[in-house]
């Protein structure tokens, strides 16, 4: 019984929502109501159409920023593959330098060890000089002593020539 009590009370309820709704005026919209025509919805197809384009709209403009950022990315390699072949060459050329300068310098050091080697054999001779110049300077004062002797050679000579000829006078005179 309960049922069949609330079901008048619903639909008076009902009613009275209605009559509500139709006695209520409308809020004059801000611009002017569009036909009825472009009020209904438009068919799936042409959603759908839409979609897809405004899809592939996007995906237009993704594809073109991929290929700005592409560009960009290929100059940057260009650039760094410039780059890359500029430090080689220089590589290049510093190992050439580098090569050079060990040349160089293996040429100075052997250099270097036969002038080490004559220093050496320089030193010797020195060495060698040191008991020359003494020889020298004993045969300078053995030279001085054979002159002085020669030259007290000369005066005993002459002295023994006088002797002589003293003692020659003397036994040549007749003894009184």
């Amino acid at each position: 019984m309960t049922r069949s009590h609330s079901f008048p009370i619903f639909l008076g309820s009902c009613v009275i929502l209605l009559l509500g709704a139709c006695v209520h005026k409308p809020v004059k919209p801000d611009a002017e109501p569009a036909p009825m025509a472009q009020m209904a919805p438009p068919p799936p197809q042409t959603v759908l159409l839409q979609e897809a384009r405004s899809e592939a709209e996007q995906l237009r403009a993704e594809l073109a920023s991929l290929k700005i950022l592409m560009a960009k990315q290929a100059g940057e390699l260009r650039t760094l593959q410039e780059q890359g072949q500029g430090v080689q060459k220089r590589e290049q050329e510093r190992g050439i330098e580098i090569q050079n300068i060990r040349s160089e310098l293996m040429a100075s050091q052997s250099e270097r060890d036969q002038l080490h080697r004559r220093n050496m054999e320089l030193e010797g001779q020195i060495g060698g000089l040191a008991n020359t110049n003494q020889l020298v300077t004993e045969i300078q004062t053995l030279r001085t002593s054979f002159q002085q002797m020669m030259a007290n050679l000369k005066t005993l000579s002459s002295d023994l020539t006088l002797i002589k000829k003293a003692m020659h006078v003397t036994t040549n005179s007749p003894k009184a």
